[in-house]
């Protein structure tokens, strides 16, 4: 709440992120998503699980699967809020000056990961970009539709590493 003031916008990116050390066109655009922040605060009176600095160089996995076959899956959740007992949201933060597109094959792998990390819970997704203070359409599935999207990545898996094999053995 301290943080939701001008002088608290400031004294973050200052002090607390160290902008600075940054370029002019980074400083610039941090600047502008923090008074982006201040002026719509979006976690606001919500439950946050975990928030990524972005910065981290650890992608947690997990393993997927299709009867025999099991592929891992990296991904890195910008945020993850729970909405209630039962319900998570993962939120994936976006910038850059480009239009606003969610992808929704991410939005799809982020609740294939979500359902393996909280197996008890709904899992929702959605996007939200930072500069523009702009938010997406909330992306769910059922089961049965996260299993089919499941299934296609296993074998564009399989697909992919029968090429690598094919390569190594015949490189061209």
């Amino acid at each position: 709440p301290e943080y939701l003031t001008l002088d608290g916008i400031n004294f973050l990116a200052k002090e607390v992120l160290n902008l600075q050390q940054e370029s002019e066109e980074v400083q610039s655009r941090l600047q502008k998503i923090l008074e982006q922040y201040l002026d719509n605060p979006f976690l606001a009176n919500k439950s946050v699980i975990t928030l990524s600095s972005g910065e981290e160089n650890f992608f947690p996995e997990v393993e997927i699967t299709d009867g025999d076959n099991q592929v891992k899956l990296f991904f890195a959740f910008d945020c993850v809020l729970s909405l209630d007992q039962n319900q998570i949201h993962i939120v994936d933060f976006k910038t850059g000056k480009s239009r606003f597109k969610p992808d929704l094959r991410q939005g799809l792998v982020y609740l294939i990961a979500g359902r393996k990390m909280y197996p008890t819970k709904t899992i929702t997704a959605s996007f939200y970009h930072l500069e523009l203070g702009q938010e997406s359409e909330i992306y769910a599935a059922t089961d049965e539709e996260l299993d089919l999207v499941t299934e296609n990545l296993i074998a564009i898996a399989r697909r992919n590493q029968r090429e690598i094999n094919t390569y190594y053995q015949s490189p061209q």
